[in-house]
């Protein structure tokens, strides 16, 4: 039977085997990528610590081993077998093959949505945005966009109500778009999906701002209109910042349809939509048959 002293000794050689075994693991898989460095860059894991994760110095967190399995596309408990054990179960793995289409596929969606840098960034918050109805014409839709981090990449989330504000109330028909965001050689792209049925995506492109504090981001609108036949269209749009901290639920009684010359709109959101008086410019839609 182990004394105290015996039993800790043995504890800490179980534990160094481990990790050890976890070292040269870790080492098996990184051969099979381009670089340790890429590989530090993917998973945002510093390479000095990954070094000592690959020499067996240290031990991975459980944050970081999570991130390291996922990565990898193994479990935790596989990682950590005996390395020959680990190699062979590793060879009889199916391997996911590729194609060099797809493979071009992924590559420009990492060019596409890249990682959050500080010149997108300086864009979070909420927003009211402003474009001319597709679905009603004469009318200015009035929504509400949250542009956010999530997993290194922008994300943006809106709420749109079809609901006239200026009117009598009749039935309210709420829609919600989730999509991304990427700033790509001076331009803001958003590309967003109806959340629901999954059936309407759409495009803006965005003027960046210099200025310190910004008010507005103008720019247009491609999509389809969810009546008068699924039509494709082009529109102005502009987003108003309200603040990276807001109550949404003020936020979102501000939503809904509103007539070209309704008061509530202010002049200078008219004018970047480019609204005569109570009539829609002809340069507004472009591909659609409003005026």
């Amino acid at each position: 039977m182990l004394d105290a002293n015996s039993l800790k000794k043995h504890k800490l050689a179980t534990a160094e085997k481990v990790e050890s075994e976890l070292a040269s693991n870790l080492r098996y898989l990184c051969d099979q990528k381009s670089s340790i460095s890429k590989v530090c860059r993917d998973l945002d894991i510093n390479r000095q610590q990954f070094n000592k994760y690959l020499s067996g110095i240290s031990r991975p967190s459980n944050s970081n081993l999570i991130k390291i399995c996922d990565y990898f596309q193994c479990d935790s408990d596989v990682i950590n077998l005996p390395h020959q054990q680990f190699v062979a179960l590793s060879k009889q793995a199916p391997k996911q093959s590729i194609s060099s289409d797809s493979q071009h596929l992924l590559n420009l969606l990492e060019i596409t949505y890249p990682k959050a840098d500080k010149d997108l960034t300086r864009y979070l918050g909420f927003y009211n945005v402003y474009c001319h109805s597709m679905g009603f014409p004469g009318y200015i839709a009035k929504s509400v966009a949250h542009f956010y981090v999530k997993d290194d990449r922008i994300f943006c989330k809106t709420i749109e109500k079809m609901d006239k504000v200026d009117e009598e109330k009749g039935p309210c028909f709420t829609f919600k778009y989730f999509g991304v965001v990427s700033l790509i050689s001076d331009r803001i792209y958003i590309i967003e999906m109806e959340s629901l049925l999954k059936k309407n995506l759409s495009m803006a492109i965005l003027y960046p701002t210099y200025q310190p504090k910004f008010q507005f981001l103008n720019g247009i609108n491609a999509g389809v209109s969810s009546t008068h036949g699924r039509d494709p269209a082009c529109r102005y749009i502009t987003y108003e910042f309200l603040g990276t901290s807001i109550n949404i639920r003020e936020a979102l009684k501000g939503s809904g349809l509103y007539r070209l010359d309704s008061p509530k709109i202010s002049e200078d959101v008219k004018n970047r939509l480019k609204v005569k008086k109570s009539t829609i410019d002809p340069d507004v839609f472009f591909g659609y048959d409003y005026i």
